[in-house]
């Protein structure tokens, strides 16, 4: 792989894990920083837990292994930039005012940066090839589909509850904010890609391979992270609403998803960046 041609990503995604890293430490041991309410703080908090412990390592380690060439690296770090931009859009919209504004402000924009740059410079055809028959893609895209059903159904069922009751959702009253932030992301961000995915995989196209690592990689931390939400939640004398076992599962599911991909793909003989769409430098 040739690697240089990733430079420009890879060094923006170091000055994301860097602001990552700063931000989820303050989050968790700066008292004050968090002006919002118990039952949103608590869960800020048990996410900052997963992303300084468990996220920043693993995502050191995917920019590590991207520059030593390791395609199976590459396609996780390309997940954790799609984490850090799902992440950090709840801190930049719907987090409280505080001194990390700018903070969230440049890892939202350089992940998306990161993405844009990297995504057209690979080949996702010579990816395809490293892919073995083995991988159960049938089996991953029902489970890429379930997510889709199950989270999209509970939104729109909510929302359109809203029409003929109008009962506010009960969590969006309990954040305290005005709009459902988590219904906006999952319903116009997060599924449309997971579908895709799925579909994509389902066919066995060359998009749906990089997709499905990249949003179970994604799932399967920040489930861990709802997980730990939950966890915190509770410590601060809060109900966590009853979905732990439901987390659990998530996280199991998108961490076995991944690794089903990972695991079947062959030796890395052939390059994955496109010379047909990246220029050489002058």
């Amino acid at each position: 792989m040739n690697i240089n041609r990733l430079n420009g990503p890879l060094v923006l995604s170091g000055i994301v894990l860097a602001l990552v890293a700063v931000a989820s430490f303050a989050g968790l041991f700066a008292d004050g920083l968090y002006r919002d309410n118990l039952w949103v703080t608590s869960q800020w908090r048990g996410a900052d837990f997963i992303r300084l412990f468990v996220a920043v390592p693993l995502f050191a380690g995917a920019i590590y292994l991207t520059r030593r060439g390791s395609v199976r690296g590459m396609l996780v770090w390309l997940g954790f930039l799609w984490l850090a931009v799902y992440d950090y859009a709840f801190y930049l919209f719907a987090a409280a005012f505080n001194e990390l504004f700018l903070v969230y402000t440049a890892i939202f924009g350089l992940s998306i940066a990161s993405l844009i740059w990297a995504l057209p410079r690979i080949d996702v055809r010579a990816i395809r090839d490293q892919f073995t028959d083995r991988v159960p893609t049938r089996l991953i895209s029902g489970y890429m589909i379930f997510w889709v059903l199950m989270l999209g159904g509970l939104w729109v069922g909510m929302s359109v509850a809203f029409l003929f009751t109008g009962n506010v959702p009960q969590s969006v009253i309990d954040s305290g904010h005005p709009t459902a932030i988590v219904f906006a992301l999952d319903l116009g961000v997060l599924l449309p890609a997971v579908g895709l995915a799925a579909w994509w995989l389902w066919k066995r196209e060359p998009w749906g391979y990089v997709l499905a690592v990249m949003v179970n990689v994604k799932g399967a931390a920040y489930a861990l992270a709802l997980i730990s939400m939950g966890v915190f939640m509770e410590r601060a004398g809060l109900e966590s609403g009853g979905l732990l076992y439901f987390w659990i599962f998530f996280t199991v599911a998108s961490l076995t998803a991944a690794a089903a991909l990972l695991w079947n793909m062959r030796g890395q003989s052939r390059a994955v960046v496109s010379s047909s769409i990246v220029k050489e430098p002058a």
